[in-house]
């Protein structure tokens, strides 16, 4: 790991960036950020998670339910998981030891929110993944439209609608491995504050692994059937440029890929959180998931938007060529 402090490089600096982004615009970065954990080891929340029990709720849709089961079934590690339904949360819920994993999306006059239903998922409605402590107080607040606070642990938003593009809800799994990938790195390593920094310290470190494997690249994120801003997110040249072994394919044959076929390919993760990005709110970041270890293993917070651009491809093969 002695790369990260050794001579300036453009890596380094965007880190010494990224601090100070940080620092001056948290609030920003708590609403457009895919890194899904900000309670520290110390926090009373994490540590209720440690020490406590953790639900996941389910709702009142059959098929929701399979996909939030068998995905969380797949890549779900740092503590043990008690399925519930909202009947039994009401119970659950009132103790402070107890902590739930849960979807959530927003009622028709967006200011209030609740437990996804199948209203919800009919409507193609974003909806926010959020693990949360309980407690007596919480019992009336646990569906907030806040995404911080002395309880929330951890969210994520993600959108079916940008599912029917993509990999499709396969990148709601990477998600949820993304979230316990990152509590993972909290609780073995006792992280002290500095969260973010230390979780993509710790994830960029498994870069090396991808030279080894195929990248798969989406042509949806290429080919203008995702393009923001009249940008698509991921231009084909850089992908020519890229050093290492890729496949640029549809949507279809990279859920076949990584549901059959996981051991030799990584994805190409562009997160933004929907399908209607307006830049000054959601700026997006690029993850590269490997299917077979069910994790991150590149992680880079991308301020310019959710496309790619020369700088942040050099970064990526900058972390890649590390030992």
């Amino acid at each position: 790991m002695e790369y990260l402090s050794s001579s300036p490089n453009p890596r380094t600096m965007k880190q010494i960036f990224s601090i100070l982004y940080v620092s001056f615009f948290i609030s920003t970065i708590l609403i457009t950020n895919a890194q899904v954990v900000f309670k520290d080891y110390n926090a009373a929340a994490l540590q209720a998670m440690i020490k406590g029990r953790t639900y996941a709720v389910l709702t009142n849709d059959t098929t929701f339910n399979k996909w939030f089961q068998h995905s969380l079934d797949q890549v779900w590690s740092v503590s043990t998981l008690t399925y519930i339904t909202a009947a039994q949360l009401d119970t659950a819920v009132k103790s402070d030891k107890n902590v739930f994993l849960f979807a959530q999306a927003r009622d028709k006059s967006g200011g209030a929110v609740h437990l996804l239903n199948s209203e919800d998922i009919a409507g193609k409605k974003d909806f926010l993944m959020m693990l949360s402590q309980g407690g007596a107080k919480q019992a009336k607040y646990l569906f907030t439209p806040a995404t911080s606070g002395p309880k929330i642990i951890a969210y994520f938003r993600y959108s079916p609608e940008r599912a029917d593009v993509t990999a499709g809800m396969l990148e709601g799994e990477m998600l949820l491995a993304f979230m316990n990938q990152s509590l993972q790195i909290i609780v073995d390593n006792k992280i002290k504050g500095g969260v973010h920094d230390s979780i993509w310290y710790r994830i960029s470190y498994e870069a090396p692994q991808i030279k080894d494997k195929t990248m798969l690249f989406n042509k949806a994120y290429s080919d203008g059937t995702i393009a923001l801003e009249k940008k698509v997110l991921l231009n084909d040249k850089i992908v020519e440029g890229y050093s290492f072994d890729y496949r640029q394919t549809t949507s279809d044959t990279i859920k076949d890929i990584l549901e059959n076929n996981p051991a030799n390919y990584v994805y190409l993760f562009l997160y933004y959180p929907s399908s209607y990005v307006n830049q000054a709110d959601d700026s997006g970041d690029i993850l590269v998931y490997d299917p077979s270890q069910k994790k991150m293993l590149y992680y880079d917070d991308n301020l310019s938007g959710p496309w790619v651009e020369k700088g942040e491809f050099k970064d990526i093969e900058y972390a890649i060529k590390q030992k």
